[in-house]
């Protein structure tokens, strides 16, 4: 008999396992101080400043160190966004109006996460860079952010959110995962899968209904956290025999040369998403031609064989680069970004096309483009017609607004394909902001609302003679990646740790059973049930 319960929590959960553990809580993170004029001058304030970040930095270059390949990676890209110049010399503007290191830091590392919203990559590391940017002030007033782990478990750790420097320390006495904020495309969600510990995220008042010491049973497949005093058996197998060819496309999304490097060591059959954005931000002019044709040549060189799409940049108010020319807006999300940038600088997307075509050219590698937040058969037309002027065969879009996706039936004859990106079309869909971990259980895949959608737009493309590929979250987890494929799916793109996954459920089944499969998805009143009702059909 299964022991009583006294309630459960909902949240999102990331993985497909079970585990019981007791709770181990972290404090809160300490709280930005308030604003202060220095009394110091400002060479002093820029002398505690460097040697801040410097300690910092080389504290968590030892933990990088120590850490496993995946969280070495993540802390790294980090650090090198703290050591770059343009942060001291952002918060030396703040030091001159007379604020003291701590406001300043906090003031120019602000400034630094506004070039990060509304992107599916970089959204989720506003948080993290936040936490570095804490770490900064801690040191500067002489304190400590640093948790000791029980090497003993087996324990369930929560907490309001994660960094990967705290995930760094996990021990092998973590088995599970709790935290009241985040979200599926959180760093913590990216490495509690990458370690398969099950994890469920933006778990509404997590840190005040669990007490230290209490055993939790954390269920990832449900979403769900329960208590329990009893330890359970948690244990089963979800791995699957392949028996043939994989029934849809597995690749993978990148956003630098490492990332395709890394995906190369995969089995993926290529690039689903190619992020442009790193060669734009943090700078004050746009790359030239050369300087994006070499980059490009570079990921089409390492990259594993198979179809490479690129997007261009994703991109504006919402990630503000100055040489854009674009006003600060109220709503950047929903302003002027991605494709819409090239009403106010047509030479910017002109400038990625002619690189993109001279990359294909120089390594005799074909690629396929697409543009992001298109809205209208309009601009799809406008977009096509551009790319396919400067050379490129192989022109998509990225269906990430509800609008295209009625419009999909008109898009016959001008589109070769498209790709959905599920975070931001579920954020327009649900009306739910992405950054926000209160309405975060909107935005779970398993959504039903998002699910009809994304039958229909299938069923739409497959008869306007229009590939579809996922490139969201929704692709990362592989008994969802069976539901896509039933529902027409063809080409799904994920993080490189989850393709191994995703090819062992898509080569183990063939099509007749996916769309089984799908179809009792789609009989889910709520996303637990739709995932329950996949899994029993799956078998």
């Amino acid at each position: 008999m299964a022991p009583k319960v006294k309630t459960t929590l909902s949240g999102i959960g990331v993985g497909e396992t079970s585990a019981w553990g007791k709770a181990f809580v972290f404090s809160p993170r300490p709280k930005a101080p308030a604003e202060s004029k220095s009394t110091l001058g400002v060479e002093v304030e820029r002398a505690r400043l460097i040697a801040s970040i410097s300690k910092v930095s080389t504290s968590l270059g030892v933990t990088a160190g120590q850490a496993d390949e995946t969280t070495s990676e993540i802390i790294n890209a980090l650090l090198s966004l703290v050591q770059d110049p343009a942060l001291v010399e952002e918060a030396e503007a703040h030091l001159v109006d007379g604020w003291n290191a701590e406001t300043s830091v906090l003031r120019a590392m602000k400034s630094f996460t506004e070039l990060l919203q509304g992107d599916d990559l970089f959204a989720e590391r506003i948080a993290d860079l936040q936490d570095l940017a804490l770490r900064i002030v801690a040191s500067l007033s002489g304190q400590e952010i640093a948790i000791a782990i029980p090497k003993i478990g087996p324990i369930v750790v929560v907490a309001e959110d994660l960094s990967p420097a705290d995930t760094a320390l996990f021990t092998n006495a973590v088995v599970g995962v709790v935290t009241s904020g985040g979200g599926p495309t959180s760093h913590t969600a990216i490495i509690c899968r990458q370690r398969n510990i099950p994890a469920v995220v933006a778990v509404t008042n997590a840190i005040t209904s669990i007490v230290p010491g209490e055993g939790l049973l954390v269920d990832a497949f449900r979403g769900e956290v329960s208590f329990s005093e009893t330890q359970l058996d948690t244990s089963h197998s979800s791995s699957r025999n392949r028996t043939g060819l994989p029934i849809s496309e597995v690749k993978g999304n990148v956003g630098s040369v490492d990332d395709a490097r890394i995906l190369a060591s995969t089995e993926a059959s290529g690039i689903g998403l190619m992020r442009t954005e790193l060669l734009f931000l943090s700078r004050s002019t746009a790359p030239s031609l050369d300087e994006q044709t070499d980059l490009y040549a570079q990921i089409l060189e390492i990259a594993p064989k198979g179809e490479v799409i690129f997007r261009t940049l994703d991109a504006g108010s919402d990630k503000p680069l100055p040489y854009l020319g674009i006003v600060k807006e109220e709503n950047p999300s929903l302003g002027v970004r991605g494709f819409r940038i090239n009403s106010v600088d047509s030479e910017i997307l002109e400038t990625q096309l002619s690189a993109l075509f001279a990359a294909e050219k120089r390594t005799g590698r074909k690629i396929s483009v697409m543009a992001p937040m298109i809205a209208t058969v309009e601009e799809a037309i406008e977009f096509t017609t551009l790319a396919r002027k400067h050379g490129l065969s192989s022109v998509g879009i990225m269906v990430e607004t509800p609008s295209i996706c009625a419009l999909l039936s008109q898009l016959e004859g001008i589109v070769d394909f498209i790709s959905v990106g599920t975070n931001d079309l579920s954020q327009y869909l649900f009306a739910a902001d992405r950054q926000n971990s209160r309405v975060a259980h909107l935005l779970n895949p398993w959504q039903p609302g998002l699910l009809k959608v994304l039958s229909n737009l299938c069923i739409d493309a497959s008869l306007a003679g229009i590939k579809v590929g996922v490139c969201g979250e929704a692709a990362a987890d592989p008994l969802l990646a069976v539901v896509l494929a039933g529902l027409g799916v063809k080409s799904l793109s994920m993080a490189a740790p989850a393709v191994s996954r995703a090819n062992d459920y898509l080569s183990s089944i063939n099509m007749e059973r996916a769309i089984e499969v799908a179809s009792a998805a789609l009989r889910g009143k709520t996303p637990q049930e739709a995932r329950e009702l996949a899994l029993a059909s799956l078998g």
